[in-house]
C-alpha cells in the first residue's frame, strides 16, 4: 500500500527511528522477572572452565581407550583381544551408570553426583 500524503508511512513500514522486536526464547532473555541481568563474569568463567575440562577429559578418554587396545595386543602378541580393554571400560561404565542412577533415584540428584564418602557431603547445610 502506498502512502497517500508526502511524509506519510504506510501501514506496517518501518522507519530509521523504528526498533525491531524478535521473538526470542524465555531462557534466552534472562529471569522470568524480566530484568534481564547479564551472567555475571565469575559464571562466565566457571563455564568456560568447564567446558574445556570436558574437552580434555574426552579426548583423554579416547586416548585412553585407544593405547588399552595397542596395551593388550602388544602384552598378548595377538590381535583378537585387542578389543578387550574396550569391551571392559564399556561393561565397566554401564555397570557404572547403573549404579548411580540408582543412587540418584533413591537419594536424590546431589547424592547421584556427589557420591557420599568422598569427602562431601550432599546434604543442604
Amino acid at each position: 500500500m502506498k502512502p497517500t500524503h508526502p511524509g506519510q508511512q504506510a501501514p506496517g513500514a518501518l522507519d530509521d527511528t523504528s526498533t525491531v522486536q524478535l521473538a526470542t526464547p524465555a531462557a534466552a532473555t534472562g529471569p522470568a522477572d524480566g530484568a534481564g541481568e547479564l551472567e555475571p563474569p565469575e559464571q562466565k568463567r566457571t563455564l568456560a572452565v568447564l567446558v574445556i575440562a570436558q574437552v580434555f577429559s574426552g579426548a583423554g578418554l579416547a586416548a585412553g581407550i585407544t593405547v588399552g587396545a595397542l596395551l593388550a595386543q602388544d602384552m598378548l602378541d595377538a590381535t583378537s583381544l585387542a578389543g578387550l580393554p574396550s569391551a571392559l571400560f564399556t561393561i565397566g561404565s554401564a555397570a557404572a551408570a547403573v549404579t548411580v542412577g540408582r543412587l540418584s533415584h533413591r537419594a536424590g540428584r546431589r547424592a547421584g553426583l556427589a557420591l557420599p564418602g568422598h569427602g562431601h557431603d550432599p546434604r543442604p547445610a
